[in-house]
């Protein structure tokens, strides 16, 4: 069974090295460093996604992801 029949909208999440700018997954950042530059100094990439991810709710506080 494929994984976009299970769930309606999959996202994957990925984050940019803040030093060359090269992308990979979250969870790859998370335990390696960059393969390009060997930097760990991730950050989310410029994007709609990330910057609605990234909005903070109306009493300040940062949206927690499900």
């Amino acid at each position: 069974m494929s994984y976009y029949n299970v769930y309606p909208n999959p996202t994957i999440d990925y984050v940019v090295c803040s030093d060359c700018d090269a992308a990979t997954f979250a969870w790859l950042a998370d335990v390696f460093p960059c393969v390009e530059c060997g930097s760990e100094n991730f950050e989310l990439p410029e994007s709609t996604l990330a910057a609605e991810d990234n909005k903070e709710t109306e009493d300040g506080a940062r949206k927690r992801k499900r």
